[in-house]
């Protein structure tokens, strides 16, 4: 699996000069500080379903970092390290009138040196079943390398 990842690249940045794309093997999540849970896998919703509280329209709940690794591909692919595995991370969904995922709020807190950090990752979703095109970013401006 690959997963391109766009990055704005000015002088001096991260990425070698012209180009725009980032391309990685194996990796889930571009960052530590993206959406954890993947609506589009029905493992996962499965299991925040299963261990949440619905009201309403939404549910809620919890799940481990180890829990999420063992149903979801995206957050496998992530390379996570063990030592994250007893992490919660706190959920809502927000279902449409269809029983879709229209809305994923996520928040976890990660200490490092003694700080803790907290995370909330607010995402929506939209137009479900939608024929979409997707096309690939031209190879002059892919790399695979940092500066």
């Amino acid at each position: 699996m690959l997963a391109p990842q766009e990055v704005q690249n000015t002088p001096g940045g991260l990425l070698p000069e012209g180009k725009t794309w980032y391309k990685e093997k194996n990796r889930g999540m571009p960052d530590s500080w993206s959406q954890f849970i993947n609506p589009a896998e029905t493992k996962t919703v499965a299991r925040l379903l299963k261990n949440g509280t619905t009201k309403g329209n939404t549910v809620t709940g919890s799940i481990t970092v180890r829990e999420l690794k063992a149903v979801s591909a995206w957050v496998s692919a992530a390379r996570i390290g063990t030592e994250h595995d007893g992490m919660k991370i706190s959920y809502t969904l927000t279902l449409s009138s269809a029983g879709l995922v229209s809305r994923v709020r996520s928040t976890y807190a990660l200490a490092e040196d003694g700080t803790t950090y907290t995370s909330t990752v607010d995402s929506r979703y939209t137009g479900w079943g939608s024929k979409v095109s997707v096309k690939t970013s031209a190879a002059a401006a892919v790399t695979t390398k940092f500066r």
